[in-house]
Formats: C-alpha cells, sequence, structure tokens
C-alpha cells in the first residue's frame, strides 16, 4: 500500500525576529497557512537546473550529512549563476522558474523529514538571496525598469514574506548562533549564501567588516559539523613529471669560520710581506740619496787651488 505524501505547508516566518511571548526556542512562527494553489502551468527548468531523476535526487538528499544543504542546491547554484540567467532573460518565466525549483526545495525538504522551521528559515534566506543578487545585477546594467519589476514581485512576496531579508539574515544569524547545536543545518546554509557573494545591509567595504565577522562567527559555529579537510590537497593525484634528484652540498659552520679565519690569515701575511717589501724599497733609496749628497758636499772642497 502506498503512502500519499501531503503536500508542503508555507508557514509564515513574518514574525521570525519578534520576541516570543513566552520562552521558547523556537525563531519561527507555529502558525502554518494553506500552500497557495499554483495555478501556473509546469514549466521546464531550462538553465537553472539539469534535468535530474527525483528518486535520485531524493536519495542524495537522504544520504547527505546535511540534508538541508543539500536540498537547497539547485537554489544556490541559480544565485552563483545570476549574471547568467539575467542574460537569458530577466522577465516573469525566470522568476516563475525559481519558484518551480523553491517548490521543488520545498516537497523534498517533507520527503526528507526535515524540520518545517528549518526548511522555512532557509527558503526565507535563499529566496532573499535570489532576489538581491538580480536586482543588484539589473542595477549594474542600467536596467533600471527591469529591476523595479523585480522589486514589484520578488520572490519572497511570492511565498508570502516581507521584503526586509537584507537586515533580517544577520538578525536571525545571530539569533540561531544561541542555540547553533539546534539550527547548524540551517546556520550551514546561511554560511554559503554568506560566502557566495550576498551582503543584504552589510555591503562589502561599506560597513566595518560587520558582514566578515558574523560570516565568520557563524563558521565557527559549524566548524564542528563540517568533515575534516584531507592534508593532501590531492591524495589520488597521479603526476608524469620525473623527479631529478638534486644533490645539496653543505658546508658546517664551524669549516666555514675555519676557511675564513686561513684566508684573513693569508691574506694578512701577504700584505705584510708586500709592506715590508716597499719599505725596504724606500729605505735604500733614502740611503742612496744619502750617500750622493755626502759625495758631492766633499768634491769641490778638494778641487779648490792653493794660495
Amino acid at each position: 500500500m502506498t503512502q500519499s505524501v501531503s503536500a508542503p505547508k508555507t508557514v509564515s516566518a513574518r514574525r521570525v525576529l519578534a520576541p516570543p511571548r513566552r520562552p521558547n526556542s523556537t525563531f519561527l512562527s507555529s502558525k502554518n497557512t494553506r500552500q497557495r494553489s499554483n495555478s501556473r502551468r509546469s514549466r521546464p527548468l531550462g538553465s537553472i537546473s539539469p534535468p535530474e531523476d527525483e528518486q535520485a535526487r531524493l536519495a542524495a538528499v537522504r544520504d547527505h550529512r546535511n540534508a538541508l544543504l543539500e536540498s537547497s542546491r539547485v537554489l544556490l547554484r541559480a544565485f552563483v549563476d545570476m549574471p547568467a540567467l539575467i542574460d537569458i532573460g530577466h522577465d516573469e518565466r525566470l522568476r516563475d522558474l525559481l519558484m518551480d525549483e523553491v517548490r521543488v526545495f520545498e516537497h523534498l525538504c517533507v520527503r526528507a523529514n526535515i524540520r518545517d522551521d528549518l526548511m522555512i528559515g532557509a527558503r526565507y534566506c535563499l529566496c532573499t538571496a535570489l532576489d538581491e543578487a538580480a536586482m543588484r545585477e539589473l542595477v549594474a546594467r542600467g536596467d533600471t525598469s527591469g529591476s523595479v519589476a523585480w522589486a514589484s514581485d520578488t520572490l519572497t512576496q511570492r511565498i508570502g514574506e516581507d521584503n526586509q531579508g537584507g537586515s533580517k539574515i544577520y538578525a536571525l544569524s545571530l539569533r540561531l548562533l544561541k542555540d547553533d547545536a539546534d539550527h547548524w543545518p540551517l546556520l550551514e546554509v546561511i554560511y554559503r549564501i554568506f560566502s557566495l557573494g550576498f551582503e543584504g545591509r552589510y555591503p562589502h567595504g561599506k560597513t566595518f567588516g560587520v558582514h566578515e565577522r558574523v560570516r565568520q562567527r557563524v563558521y565557527n559555529a559549524i566548524a564542528v559539523h563540517l568533515p575534516p579537510v584531507p592534508d593532501a590537497l590531492s591524495p589520488h593525484a597521479q603526476s608524469t613529471a620525473t623527479a631529478r634528484r638534486t644533490f645539496h652540498f653543505e658546508i658546517p659552520v664551524w669549516m666555514s669560520v675555519a676557511l675564513l679565519s686561513v684566508a684573513l690569515c693569508a691574506l694578512h701575511v701577504f700584505c705584510r710581506a708586500e709592506l715590508d717589501a716597499q719599505a725596504d724599497d724606500v729605505h735604500r733609496q733614502l740611503s742612496n740619496i744619502a750617500r750622493v749628497a755626502s759625495g758631492s758636499a766633499i768634491a769641490p772642497a778638494a778641487a779648490s787651488p792653493a794660495r
């Protein structure tokens, strides 16, 4: 007998940052609402995601160490590839394709028994990141009409949320850090979003490194859940280059000092010998000059005639 899988519930996250009325560990509202019926016809994902078998993707989600991260893989890739997607077209069809993948993400989370609060938080963060990437790219290209059209029909609005994600994602991260052991899968998704270029209210280079400090705190919280990094960058790599044996001859320090001392002594002896030779030559010349001078003084007196 087959079990019927109910459609994923859409839960509002508008009160994600509101203080709870009574102490609890829930950061999202527990009030569920009906999922809005999607009247749009099914469209292929096209360039957003290559065709994947649903069962194979579900199996990959269940086998992954972080099922929430694996479920959001396609949306994270769309976030990175947003400039290329904008090149193809940024009309309503692109938003429809992204929303189709959001529904696939919700379905995978339900099938993989991922907690609703983690799914809702990740969905809100992913849609916020996709909206920011699209509008930032359109503004950079000078397409004012396109950015206005996207801002009037964002993905966060389509899932029933607000457009304050640029601020709320940072506040949400700080709240999750208070109970990181229970929310580390969502924190890892947020860390990937931060690392892939999301800025929100803290653009790079304009807010004294607030973005980097929050990102580092999130990383420190999830580091214990990440797989160990291998010491070798490519443990299975095989090089075809033949290594040449090089011989290195090293002279000990004492031998270097001895050789330098011998060289200095030899230089001193050579300079002393040269100096003595030059001194002897000078003395010889001075003696010759004195002898010639004395002989010249005696010779005239002997040659003078007597009276």
